[in-house]
C-alpha cells in the first residue's frame, strides 16, 4: 500500500495522517486477500507472500494495478563483502540498478523500499521508535536516506538475528487509474482515440479489402479475427498501435492462404464457395514470431440479433468470473459483421477487419461520413465502392474543391495502403511534450541547405498524392479495434452496425475461442555439450545469441521509460531510428553495450523534442498567421513528423 501511495501523493507531502491511511487501507487489502484465498482454498499462513496479494484493487477513488516480479535479488543479510553471495548493500545496489521500487522480505518481515530523484525511502509498518529503530511500543515509520549504505545499515538494525539471515527483493510496478462517477476505471488511451468517455477506437492504415491482398482481399474476416485474438495473447491490446493492427491484418491474410493451401474445406456445406473460410474450416494453427498458436473453436450461442444477443453476451461475460478473462475470447458472425471479441485488463475489445468509418460504423447508415456532395449523383450499396465503380467514384469526387479538410493530408505518407502495394511506414503521432533541456540545433539556413542538396541528388521515391486521393482512401474505410469499459456499450455497437429496419430478421452465431500458445524452441550453442559448427555460434561481444545466426543486445530502457517526458513516450520511434543510424556510423558495433543503446534512446528523445520546439518556433515567428499560444499548441497536437521533417 505504501508503494501505491507514492504514486498518489509525493513523499514531501506525507504526514502522520498519510501514514495512518496507508495502514488502514493496507489492513483492508490484507483482509480482502485472506478472504479470497479462503474462498479458493489456497490460504496457507497469516503472513502472506507477495504472490498472494491481489494485483488489482481500489483505494482513494483510484484503481490500482500491480505488476510483481518475485525474488529478483537474493542473498544473505550479513554476508562478507568478498563473498560470492550478495550481502544486503550489494543486493540493494543490484536491485536499484534496474528498478525503482520493491518489497524486501527477511527474517519473516516485509518492508517497502523505493527511490525517487536519487533519494531512497524505506517504509516499515512495524513498531519503531523516533529514529526508526525497533521498539516494543512504537509506530510505523518511513525513513528518507541519501545512499544505499545508510539504507542497508538502517534495515539491518531492525532485522535482528536469524540462523539463516536470508533476504529476497521483489520488484513491484504500480499503475494508478482514475475512476469515473459511474465507477468505471479510466485506462490510458495510448494510441487509441476517444469516441466517448467510455469508448475508444484504434484504426489501422488499411483493411481486409486493401488491394495489396490481391485475390484474397475481402475474404479473410475469420482468419483476421483469429489473428487479432492470437496477437493479443503475445502483445497487450491496450498498447497496440496502427502498425500492430496492420500486422494483425497481414497475419490474418497469411492464415487465409495457409487455409487454402491445406485444403481445409472438407466437411463444409456445398453451398459455400471453395474459397470461403469460416470458423468451421479455417486452419487452426498460426505463428507469431517465436510463438506457435493452436486454436479451438466451440459454438456458444445463436439466435436473433435483437432478441438474443444481449442474453448471450451477458452469459458469456459471467463466465469470466469463473473461468478467467480468456473465457470472453470469441467470434460473432452475422450478416453485417464478423468480428472477434476479448477481455483484457477489465476492458472489452472488438476487432473488425472490414472497412469502417472513423467511429467504427458501417458506411451504409453512418451519420459521420458524407459520401457524395449535392449534384454529384448518389451512391448506394453495402459498403465502400468496389473495384468496378471505384474509378467512377474518383472522377465524381474530383469535381469537388481541394480546399477542404483533406487538403491538409497532401503530405501524408503514401505507403498507407489503398493503391500502394507496399507496407505502411510507421508514423509517430505527436502530442505536446513538457519542455525539456534546450538542445543545440544547426542553423536554420544550414538545415535548409542540406535539404536542398539532398533534393538535387535524389528524386522523390513516390509521387505525392492530392487531397482527392486521401478523400477516396477514407471512403474506402479502415479496419479497427474498439475498446469498451462497459458491456452494454459493446452490445449497442454491434446492434448499431446492423440494418435498423432488419434487426428482427438478422441471425447471429457466437463462438468461443481457446488459444494454446507454444514457444518455438531456439537453437542456442552450449559450449559444454555442442561442437562449434562455424562462426555463427556463441555470443558476439555484448550481443547475446538467442538462435542460430541471431544475436540481440538489449537496453535497460525503452521509448516509454519514465525518464522521458510524458508527452514524448511512445512517439519517438522515428527520431530514435535516425540516431541509431548515426551511432552505427560513428562507433564500431563490436563496442556496443546496453549503455550505448540507452544513449541512443535518450538522444532520440531529445531529437523528438527539438523537432517539436522548432515547429512551434516556426509557427510563432510567422507573423502572417498571428497565432496565439493556444492555437500553436492545438496545431502541434495534430502534427505528425515524417522522415522529411
Amino acid at each position: 500500500m505504501a508503494l501505491t501511495y507514492r504514486k498518489i501523493k509525493e513523499e514531501k507531502s506525507w504526514d502522520s495522517q498519510t501514514m495512518d491511511e496507508i495502514l488502514v487501507n493496507g489492513d483492508e487489502l490484507y483482509r480482502s486477500c485472506v478472504q479470497y484465498l479462503n474462498e479458493i482454498g489456497k490460504f496457507k499462513h497469516p503472513h502472506l507472500m507477495i504472490d498472494e496479494i491481489k494485483t488489482s484493487f481500489n483505494v482513494a477513488n483510484k484503481t490500482v494495478k500491480l505488476e510483481v516480479n518475485e525474488c529478483l535479488v537474493n542473498g544473505v543479510v550479513n554476508a562478507k563483502n568478498d563473498s560470492w553471495v550478495p550481502n544486503l548493500q550489494k543486493g540493494f545496489t543490484e536491485f536499484f540498478g534496474e528498478n525503482d521500487a520493491g518489497v524486501i522480505t527477511a527474517n519473516d518481515l516485509s518492508m517497502a523500499v523505493w527511490k525517487r530523484d536519487d533519494v531512497y525511502y524505506y517504509f516499515d509498518s512495524h513498531s519503531r521508535d523516533s529514529r526508526g529503530i525497533v521498539t516494543s511500543y512504537g509506530t510505523s515509520c518511513i525513513l528518507r536516506l541519501m545512499n544505499l549504505e545508510d539504507l542497508a545499515n538502517a534495515m539491518k538494525v531492525n532485522l535482528g538475528t536469524n540462523k539463516e539471515n536470508l533476504y529476497n527483493i521483489s520488484r513491484v510496478v504500480v499503475k494508478v487509474f482514475d475512476i469515473t462517477e459511474e465507477g468505471v476505471t479510466m485506462q490510458p488511451l495510448n494510441f487509441y482515440e476517444t469516441l466517448s468517455q467510455l469508448v475508444a477506437i484504434l484504426r489501422s492504415n488499411t483493411s481486409q479489402k486493401d488491394k495489396k491482398y490481391d485475390i484474397s482481399a475481402g475474404k479473410q474476416q475469420v482468419p483476421m479475427c483469429l489473428a487479432a485474438l492470437a496477437f493479443n495473447s503475445v502483445s497487450p491490446s491496450l498498447e497496440w498501435s496502427k502498425e500492430d493492427l496492420d500486422q494483425v491484418l497481414n497475419l490474418g491474410d497469411k492464415l487465409y492462404m495457409d487455409t487454402m493451401a491445406a485444403d481445409y474445406a472438407e466437411g463444409v456445406s456445398e453451398e459455400l464457395n471453395v474459397d470461403d473460410v469460416t470458423t468451421a474450416n479455417v486452419y487452426k494453427k498460426l505463428s507469431i514470431g517465436p510463438n506457435s498458436t493452436e486454436v479451438e473453436i466451440e459454438e456458444n450461442a445463436f439466435g436473433n440479433l435483437e432478441e438474443n444477443l444481449k442474453t448471450a453476451m451477458e452469459s458469456l461475460h459471467k463466465r469470466v468470473k469463473e473461468e478467467g478473462q480468456s473465457a470472453f475470447q470469441s467470434i460473432i458472425e452475422s450478416q453485417y459483421m464478423t468480428a472477434s471479441m476479448w477481455r483484457d485488463d477489465n476492458l472489452l475489445y472488438l476487432f473488425d477487419p472490414y472497412p469502417r468509418d472513423e467511429r467504427g460504423q458501417v458506411y451504409d447508415w453512418s451519420a459521420k461520413m458524407e459520401i457524395v456532395e449535392e449534384g454529384e449523383g448518389e451512391y448506394e450499396g453495402e459498403g465502400p465502392p468496389d473495384d468496378e465503380n471505384e474509378e467512377q467514384m474518383q472522377l465524381a469526387e474530383g469535381q469537388g474543391k481541394d480546399d477542404d479538410q483533406w487538403a491538409a493530408d497532401q503530405n501524408r505518407d503514401e505507403g498507407a495502403g489503398g493503391d500502394n502495394m507496399g507496407e505502411p511506414e510507421p508514423e509517430p503521432e505527436l502530442v505536446v511534450p513538457p519542455p525539456s533541456e534546450a538542445d543545440d540545433l544547426p542553423p536554420e539556413d544550414e538545415q535548409k541547405g542540406e535539404e536542398a542538396e539532398g533534393e538535387e541528388d535524389e528524386e522523390p521515391f513516390v509521387e505525392k498524392k492530392g487531397s482527392e486521393f486521401w478523400r477516396q482512401q477514407e471512403l474506402l474505410g479502415k479496419s479497427c479495434v474498439l475498446r469498451f469499459s462497459r458491456l452494454e456499450d459493446l452490445i449497442q455497437h454491434i446492434l448499431e452496425n446492423a440494418s435498423p429496419n432488419k434487426l428482427q430478421e438478422i441471425e447471429f452465431t457466437l463462438k468461443t475461442v481457446k488459444l494454446s500458445n507454444t514457444p518455438v524452441l531456439h537453437e542456442v550453442f552450449d559450449p559444454e555439450e555442442d561442437e562449434k559448427k562455424d562462426e555463427l555460434v556463441r555470443d558476439w561481444n555484448q550481443f547475446k545469441e538467442f538462435d542460430y545466426g541471431r544475436w540481440i543486445l538489449k537496453a535497460k530502457k525503452n521509448l516509454r521509460d519514465e525518464l522521458f517526458p510524458v508527452g514524448n513516450r511512445g512517439k519517438q520511434a522515428l527520431p530514435i531510428c535516425l540516431v541509431a543510424l548515426a551511432f552505427a556510423s560513428s562507433y564500431a558495433l563490436s563496442k556496443f553495450n546496453e549503455e550505448v543503446v540507452d544513449n541512443i534512446l535518450a538522444y532520440g528523445d531529445r531529437l523528438y523534442t527539438c523537432l517539436w520546439k522548432l515547429r512551434g518556433k516556426q509557427l510563432k515567428d510567422n507573423k502572417e498567421l498571428a497565432l496565439t499560444e493556444k492555437e500553436i499548441e492545438q496545431i502541434l497536437n495534430s502534427t505528425k513528423f515524417e522522415l522529411e521533417n
